[in-house]
């Protein structure tokens, strides 16, 4: 969110607006750079949601041999 400032001649505080979505999942891992113009962001642009999780089946070489074992 970002909202304009005026501090003279008092200090007046506009409406906030919305930068940009970013959906975190479950964290905020963000940061801001040094002159304060720009953002990191360690998440994934035009997207809401998590993908679907990868599955990894380590020795499925060795699975299949067993299996086409018990078949002979």
């Amino acid at each position: 969110m970002s909202a304009p400032v005026s501090t003279s001649p008092t200090v007046e505080i506009g409406n906030p607006v919305k930068l940009f979505d970013v959906f975190f999942g479950g964290t905020t891992s963000w940061d801001v750079a040094p002159d304060g113009q720009r953002f990191l962001i360690n998440g994934r642009a035009n997207d809401t949601a998590a993908p679907t999780p990868l599955t990894v089946v380590q020795h499925f070489d060795r699975v299949l041999r067993e299996a086409s074992e018990k078949r002979d």
